[in-house]
């Protein structure tokens, strides 16, 4: 059956392969989910309706007052919005720390209107008194933005990326001065991350790329790395 499994896993992830090298960006996206991780398309489909109001306060999430503990910003993937930080939410509110959350303005390639809507909420955050470490956690799309943005903004903490699809986008000759607080988790079973990056702080969960939102192993490895001094 595990010889089966992994020759579905071969077959699709090569038909992914094809469809990125006509281009298809979105149709392989799409079909990469759908063949290896129906359950979780349903899921975040599900959540998705959850996630449309300008600000979700599920489990404690965007708080109108901040706490004296470790403030994280969450950043959705492509065609998502906020509800795929539900998960984790739920994690973090065990924790007590603060969580944040938006909608960005598009999808497909970064747009400069994406960075200015992290930038101000990351300003909105901070007007509320933040004197805690701010840290920031994409998915996906969203890994890439965070990333992007820690470079232009100062006062964050840590990145941290789930299944990044892309290297950020850094001007030449730019200092990676961030790089080495950025960590970054990958899904062994993901079929849209199709190279990694050369960071030495990495980490693998067994999860697709839709399952790293909800995988107890990566909510773990997010709680170790934030808690680290």
């Amino acid at each position: 059956m595990n010889h089966i499994h992994q020759t579905y896993h071969e077959k699709v992830d090569a038909f992914v392969g094809y469809l990125l090298e006509h281009k298809l960006q979105f149709l392989s996206d799409l079909t990469g989910v759908i063949l290896t991780e129906f359950g979780q398309v349903l899921r975040c489909t599900f959540l998705f309706p959850a996630g449309i109001k300008k600000k979700m306060r599920f489990y404690g999430a965007n708080p109108k007052n901040l706490v004296d503990q470790p403030t994280i910003l969450f950043l959705h993937g492509d065609h998502h919005n906020q509800s795929a930080a539900y998960s984790l939410a739920k994690k973090i509110h065990k924790e007590q720390l603060n969580l944040f959350t938006l909608n960005l303005p598009n999808n497909g390639q970064i747009q400069e209107s994406d960075r200015e809507a992290v930038k101000q909420k990351i300003e909105e955050i901070k007007s509320m008194g933040l004197t805690s470490p701010l840290y920031l956690i994409g998915h996906s799309r969203g890994a890439t933005l965070a990333h992007e943005v820690a470079l232009q903004v100062e006062g964050i903490a840590k990145i941290i990326k789930l299944g990044p699809v892309e290297a950020p986008e850094v001007a030449a000759g730019q200092v990676h001065s961030i790089d080495n607080n950025v960590y970054e988790i990958y899904g062994k079973k993901d079929v849209l991350v199709r190279e990694r990056s050369n960071l030495k702080t990495q980490f693998e969960v067994e999860s697709g790329h839709l399952g790293l939102l909800s995988s107890s192993q990566c909510h773990e490895q997010i709680l170790k790395i934030i808690k680290e001094t």
